[in-house]
């Protein structure tokens, strides 16, 4: 005899309700190696390549990732690799730009609202008002950087700023009379970006 629909609906919840288990159990696994893998990174000394990321980038470890690199080493290795210090912040030269960046805060960023803000009112000048731009000043228009503002929405070329160094190295470990640099350690960008490590630069 076949089934019943109330066996088939029984059956199938049955199904559902295992692969939901199966799912979490997944899902918690992942991030449980997650966990594990960012602890395991926090302690360990980065390396020449390491990956990096800014929280103002579009950018991750498989899509357009930065590198921390340095052109001469500081004379210490692991596993044939420079090791790097809390020094080794100094844009274009140590931390590699991060392709695209998308702060309001971002000067480029600021120009690029300012040239679609330019064109949508171009767009909807009445003839009269053309010809008035030819007699007023516009050079010191400006735009908000506030989260609400045009510019929150734009993005333009990366081209970051670092005045301090990166922050929490090995206090009692030194490379070139610098900290040691560790996964753990961070470092803003003038521009409002969080700069975090990813990876170690060490061989998996």
């Amino acid at each position: 005899k076949g089934f019943t629909d109330a066996t088939k609906d029984a059956v199938s919840s049955g199904i559902d309700n295992a692969k939901q288990d199966v799912k979490g159990k997944v899902e918690k696994a992942e991030e449980e190696a997650a966990e594990e893998y960012r602890n395991m990174l926090d302690r360990s000394y980065i390396l020449h390549t390491a990956c990096i990321v800014c929280s103002c980038a579009y950018t991750n470890e498989s899509v357009n990732p930065s590198y921390i690199v340095v052109p001469k080493s500081h004379g210490e290795f692991i596993h044939g690799m420079p090791q790097l210090t809390v020094a080794d912040y100094i844009a274009n030269k140590n931390v590699l730009d991060f392709g695209i960046c998308r702060s309001p805060k971002n000067p480029a960023v600021q120009e690029k609202a300012r040239e679609i803000l330019d064109e949508v009112q171009e767009e909807t000048k009445s003839w009269t008002d053309k010809v008035m731009d030819l007699f007023v000043d516009k050079s010191k228009k400006t735009v908000c950087d506030s989260k609400e503002s045009l510019a929150a929405h734009c993005a333009a070329k990366c081209t970051p700023q670092f005045f301090t160094g990166w922050a929490d190295g090995k206090e009692d470990v030194f490379i070139d009379g610098q900290k040691a640099l560790l996964g753990r350690c961070t470092m803003s960008c003038a521009y409002g970006g969080e700069i975090t490590i990813q990876s170690s630069g060490q061989p998996e």
